[in-house]
């Protein structure tokens, strides 16, 4: 049942004492005595009025209270609407969120099936990347970068599923989130080391929204090969990629480097075999002058040559450098000099092999023997 409104009862309060008065003036008109003089008609006039204004006054006493209950009632059923609007927006945004974000994975899979992306044969096998991590916006941002590479990915929403797809499955390489339920990063990596595991020389990548300096050195320790920082960006998963997953063949680099030149001089054939030759020339030089002055411990201006070889190869896209490069520059700035002398190692087959296989990279900017 409705509450009674308030303006309902002042419009009946007001028209009280105007009825009675009207009421009383019709009596004195329709009587059946005379009418007496002018002073008697306005004393009846007045004594009808009066009565009238105490029946009004008698009668706003007795709904000043249920008024103001009613007042309050509407008020405090407004905050409470307004309350449980509130509640409902809050639970249809998140609820939104987390449609949209299913959504977005859902319509991504539906693309890469229709785009053949990771069903396609290219002749040869496809690498596989196992990407763990709990948050489904991570996994969906690491795929969609992922993308390009034309891997065979595969996801697992935490670390039990994590754990069970290593023990099935050798993969090229692992993209592993530190803090997850069931097992965690810290947990999976003692288990993929293990010398019975199927995945105790792959490539394990630690993610993780929280790491100092200091503690990097302690997670590398751990097992893993590399770490990123939430948000990974795109250039620093370009360069993990390029150090630690494989190209499975020859063609494979080839194309690899034309295509990255390409893409940094936009398509322009002429410029990016300009790049490539003024490279051949300059990386040698560089890296040999670096590895001297690295062996008489002149670690500042190594640094800087290193710095200058980084700007090169950043410049022209060539990622698998860029690592190396940024590998031992962090190496260098750290102290940590143990391990540069076997960088400067794969620098110098990196450089070697670029060297090698210069003219068919220039065949396949060309356009040439691109099959």
């Amino acid at each position: 049942m409705k509450p009674q409104k308030p303006i309902a009862i002042l419009l009946t309060l007001s028209l009280i004492p105007l009825l009675w008065t009207f009421l009383g003036v019709i009596l004195m008109f329709v009587s059946t005595d005379k009418i007496g003089t002018l002073s008697e008609a306005l004393s009846n006039l007045l004594l009808i009025f009066l009565s009238a204004l105490l029946i009004a006054l008698l009668l706003s006493r007795f709904y000043s209270g249920k008024l103001k209950r009613i007042m309050d009632g509407h008020a405090e059923n407004r905050d409470t609407k307004a309350k449980q609007s509130q509640d409902i927006s809050k639970e249809t945004q998140a609820t939104r969120l987390g449609r949209s974000a299913n959504e977005l994975m859902a319509k991504t899979n539906v693309s890469q099936q229709s785009s053949g992306i990771g069903l396609v044969e290219t002749g040869h096998r496809k690498l596989e990347v196992l990407i763990a991590d709990d948050n489904a916006i991570n996994r969906l941002l690491l795929q969609k970068q992922l993308e390009p590479y034309d891997l065979w990915v595969t996801e697992t929403k935490d670390g039990t599923e994590a754990h069970d797809a290593l023990l099935k499955k050798r993969f090229d390489l692992v993209l592993l989130d530190l803090k997850m339920p069931g097992y965690t990063g810290h947990e999976l990596i003692k288990i993929i080391r293990a010398k019975e595991s199927l995945n105790v020389d792959t490539p394990v990548v630690a993610i993780t929204a929280h790491a100092q300096k200091e503690q990097l050195s302690g997670i590398i320790a751990e097992g893993f090969d590399e770490c990123l920082i939430k948000p990974v960006l795109r250039e620093h998963l370009d360069e993990t990629l390029s150090l630690w997953l494989p190209m499975s063949l020859e063609t494979d680099k080839k194309r690899g480097y034309a295509e990255q030149l390409l893409a940094k001089t936009h398509n322009d054939t002429n410029l990016a075999a300009t790049l490539l030759t003024k490279l051949c020339e300059e990386l040698p030089q560089l890296s040999a002058q670096a590895s001297t002055l690295f062996n008489k411990k002149d670690f500042h201006e190594t640094r800087n040559l290193i710095h200058k070889l980084h700007g090169s190869v950043s410049f022209c896209g060539l990622t698998n450098f860029q690592a190396i490069a940024r590998q031992i520059e962090d190496g260098l700035l750290s102290q940590n000099y143990a391990s540069i002398e076997t960088d400067f190692q794969q620098l110098n087959t990196l450089i070697q092999h670029l060297l090698d296989i210069k003219q068919e990279i220039l065949n396949v900017i060309n356009g040439e023997n691109s099959q």
